[in-house]
């Protein structure tokens, strides 16, 4: 297999996020540039939402000059012949005043690819929808690159899923709180180790909003060394990357690789009251049990476009199984067999026949459900 050429320099603009103010935001960026004078082929981090910050009232009447950014950034990219990575509001399709936080890596030749953010702050993320499925790395001339947005950072699944499909390095563009800073620093460098890689995040600095955002954008190595970190001022750095540092740090073991598969379809086949008791354990952990009545007699391929839109409601999917009036009793194994292959199905949590359901479990499951579908 040919060896691709990587990157040879990697590093970050950490700027103040002025919420609503376009030209400005950019025109830091422009400086901040030409300050840096960043080497050819580099790539460089820009801050979560960096050219508008969370200005939620404003992101309709924005989106014409957002749209524009795209052609900025190329020809900033190609002025200093580098790549930028960036995130900006995405208008979703057909919803006008909803939006995706849509990271690109930017290029010469315009943009390689995005990756949208998954995983939303509860509660202070209006506007936006995350984007509930798997993203590949953005592949580029220089390199594999795995995306995370600010909160994603928190979710390993994310950057190991990108690492096993390729990523040869990740970055995170944000704007994490001055208050929880030691978080942001801890989690990058939690990344960075467990996927024996090297890990950009770039921070933004100044107010936004009620937040202190808390600067201290770092740069570590694929053994979870910091090489550089910023302070809460507006900073911008650039390291050249050693590929072999990577390479020993990979070459003993490759923990990211391993992915055995962690579930088993008779174990998610239980009892209703077994049922009802985890799903009162999930509700006091905090999850999002959505929970479904599924009738069996509809088509299996049908069921299961329906179980996987329920299953994107919410963190865990129980399904209590609505066999046809022949019945779980007078069809044993068939039934049986039929409740195999939906618990096979990777969108299904506990499964378990409706018909051995009483009211007071009923009851139970669904005050502790987040979503009750029919």
């Amino acid at each position: 297999m040919a060896s691709q050429t990587l990157i040879d320099y990697a590093g970050f603009v950490q700027l103040p996020v002025v919420p609503g103010a376009v030209a400005v935001n950019l025109a830091s960026l422009h400086q901040a540039l030409q300050r840096l004078q960043p080497p050819k082929h580099a790539l460089i981090v820009l801050p979560e939402l960096w050219a508008t910050g969370f200005a939620y009232q404003d992101l309709q009447q924005l989106q014409d000059s957002v749209v524009r950014l795209d052609e900025e950034l190329r020809c900033l990219a190609d002025r200093f012949d580098i790549l930028l990575a960036g995130s900006l509001p995405e208008k979703k399709l057909g919803q006008d005043d909803v939006f995706y936080n849509t990271l690109k890596i930017v290029g010469v030749d315009g943009s390689y690819g995005f990756y949208r953010k998954k995983h939303l702050f509860p509660g202070e993320e209006k506007a936006f929808c995350g984007w509930p499925f798997s993203s590949p790395p953005v592949q580029t001339p220089l390199g594999n690159f795995g995306c995370m947005i600010c909160y994603d950072i928190r979710f390993p699944d994310i950057a190991r899923s990108q690492c096993q499909q390729g990523a040869d390095m990740l970055l995170c563009a944000s704007e994490w709180p001055a208050k929880r800073i030691h978080h942001l620093r801890a989690l990058a460098i939690s990344r960075a180790i467990e996927n024996q890689t090297y890990l950009v995040a770039c921070n933004g600095i100044g107010r936004s909003g009620t937040v202190d955002l808390g600067g201290h954008s770092l740069i570590v190595s694929p053994d979870g060394k910091v090489l550089c970190e910023a302070g809460v001022e507006e900073s911008a750095e650039v390291l050249e990357l050693q590929w072999s540092v990577q390479d020993e740090a990979r070459g003993q073991f490759r923990s990211f690789a391993v992915a055995t598969f962690p579930f088993s379809a008779q174990m998610k086949i239980v009892t209703p009251e077994a049922c009802a008791e985890d799903t009162e354990k999930r509700w006091r952990a905090g999850q999002r049990v959505v929970f479904i009545r599924l009738e069996i007699n509809d088509s299996f391929a049908m069921a299961v476009d329906r179980l996987e839109r329920a299953r994107h409601l919410g963190d865990h999917l129980v399904v209590a199984a609505d066999f046809p009036e022949s019945g779980w009793q007078n069809k044993h194994n068939t039934c049986r067999n039929l409740l195999i292959a939906y618990a096979a199905l990777g969108c299904v949590g506990t499964i378990f026949p409706f018909e051995k359901m009483t009211s007071a479990i009923e009851h139970r499951l669904k005050d502790c459900s987040y979503l009750v579908l029919p």
